[in-house]
């Protein structure tokens, strides 16, 4: 199976549930990437640990891919572009009942103090302000993937 851009590996299949490094240092993550090349799995930018992205830096592997629940994009490092891409091996997300580890009103906190800095539109800033005020785990799943081509890379 020929993938529809370089970095894609249609074949391979994720490494687990969790992201590697930080299941194995005991550490959280916010949300979870998975490299498209290897099946690697990392977490995000807005995590503590950024594994995702040291992932991409060490290997040369250029393309990620969201392990979030109702979320689907891609996005390649080299270009800073999302794209919608091919359908991989399951899982495409962490398991439903597993909890995102992270503190979500901390990454709530950060969102809405960046977001003005980083032209959020005023609906995300609006979103983000209402996690603040309600920090349940529903509201801020919402809140952070609207804009989050300008999270991830800043």
């Amino acid at each position: 199976m020929k993938a529809q851009r370089e970095g894609i590996n249609a074949l391979a299949k994720p490494s687990g549930t969790g992201c590697v490094e930080c299941l194995a240092a005991g550490t959280w993550w916010f949300h979870l990437r998975r490299c498209t090349q290897c099946g690697h799995i990392g977490c995000c930018d807005s995590s503590p640990n950024q594994h995702a992205s040291k992932h991409s830096a060490a290997t040369g592997h250029p393309i990620i891919t969201t392990l979030e629940p109702g979320e689907r994009w891609f996005y390649d490092y080299r270009s800073g572009e999302f794209f919608a891409g091919p359908t991989l091996p399951t899982p495409h997300s962490r398991p439903l009942d597993q909890p995102v580890p992270g503190t979500g009103w901390a990454c709530a906190l950060r969102l809405a103090n960046a977001a003005p800095r980083l032209g959020a539109s005023p609906f995300n800033l609006l979103v983000a302000r209402q996690a603040l005020q309600n920090p349940n785990r529903d509201v801020i799943q919402v809140a952070l993937p609207l804009r989050h081509g300008r999270w991830l890379r800043r």
